[in-house]
């Protein structure tokens, strides 16, 4: 068998990608998210930042919109890498034309990651807009794509390697090629 190169340069401008696998969160590198609840349809989202030395202010915004019946209750649950510490817990409760808003503190003595779940239910008639800001003590995922958004890599068959997308929301997404069966490129 011949192991040959394969190259591979990456250039992103894609949807908003969101993990809904704990095990591998989507690294934040931008300290806004933002986007829309879905009618009828529960979406749990997962992030990793690394927070503090500090306070970290989380803040979240829901808008219901005009349509959405009794209103919705984003939730967002910061918690460690493994799951059994809870850092914070906030929610944020809106109805039609009366938009939500929670703002929740937190102190981190040292660099801390963070895995944030986010928790999206569906809306009751339809679909509702969130917003959360992280301020302070946010420490984003470095970028490691050069200025023109594109990373040349050379990876040989069998190798372990990892892929990070940055899409132009700023959020990171990384892909284990080991776990890849094969990969398609369109343009």
């Amino acid at each position: 068998m011949v192991l040959s190169p394969v190259v591979l340069a990456v250039t992103v401008n894609s949807a908003y990608a969101q993990s809904s696998d704990r095990s591998q969160p989507t690294l934040l590198s931008s300290d806004t998210l933002s986007g829309t609840g879905t009618y009828q349809q529960e979406q749990i989202h997962f992030y990793r930042f690394l927070a503090g030395p500090g306070e970290l202010v989380v803040t979240l915004d829901v808008d219901a919109g005009s349509t959405n019946g009794n209103g919705v209750v984003p939730s967002v649950s910061l918690q460690d890498v493994d799951g059994g510490t809870q850092f914070a817990d906030l929610d944020a409760y809106a109805t039609p034309g009366n938009p939500g808003h929670t703002v929740k503190r937190v102190n981190f003595s040292k660099a801390t990651p963070v895995i944030m779940l986010v928790n999206l239910p569906g809306g009751t008639t339809g679909n509702y807009t969130y917003r959360m800001k992280l301020n302070g003590a946010f420490r984003p995922i470095a970028d490691q794509t050069s200025s023109q958004g594109t990373a040349p890599v050379q990876i040989r068959a069998g190798e372990k390697a990892v892929v990070r997308f940055q899409l132009s929301n700023g959020v990171v997404q990384e892909i284990d090629l080991s776990k890849v069966q094969g990969i398609t490129v369109n343009h």
